[in-house]
């Protein structure tokens, strides 16, 4: 699974995990001057040459995003 954290449409951060046959996790981080009504997401990056759409994300404790103000 590829993912990419995005700020008002852009990619800004990506990050890799697992494989066919197992489990994996990845992480990454950013650090980005917001503003007001600015949006900030995840995004699955669906690569025919990687996946082949069929991505799981597993919630309950097994997923996260979180982010903080810094002032």
């Amino acid at each position: 699974m590829e993912v990419e954290i995005v700020h008002n449409g852009v990619g800004m951060a990506y990050t890799y995990s697992g494989g066919e046959s197992m489990h994996g996790s990845g992480s990454t981080s950013a650090v980005l001057k917001l503003h007001a009504n600015d949006d900030v997401w995840i995004r699955i990056l669906i690569q025919k040459s990687v996946n082949n759409g069929n991505i799981k994300v597993f919630g309950n404790k097994w997923s996260s995003f979180c982010g903080f103000k810094i002032v």
